[in-house]
């Protein structure tokens, strides 16, 4: 039995390393690909805080446009969503 065990020890190391390779391989790319991912909700999650931060600027914009209490006047007639 020790001898088979000692003819067959190389084949094992090389097949333990490939086994110990694909494993790694597989491991580090779905660690990158979960970076990618997270990477990406975060360019979504800037793009929409900058467009939140636009439209909050073009409303200011418009506010001071109006004349004075026209921000009121607006409020009491268009207070209903359309």
């Amino acid at each position: 039995m020790s001898m088979i065990l000692s003819e067959m020890a190389p084949a094992l190391a090389v097949i333990g390393a490939l086994i110990a390779g694909v494993a790694g391989a597989y491991f580090r790319g779905k660690a990158r690909g979960k970076a990618d991912v997270r990477a990406e909700v975060d360019a979504k999650t800037n793009q929409q805080a900058a467009n939140a931060a636009k439209e909050i600027r073009n409303v200011d914009a418009q506010i001071d446009r109006l004349p004075d209490g026209g921000a009121a006047d607006q409020l009491k007639r268009d207070w209903l969503r359309k």
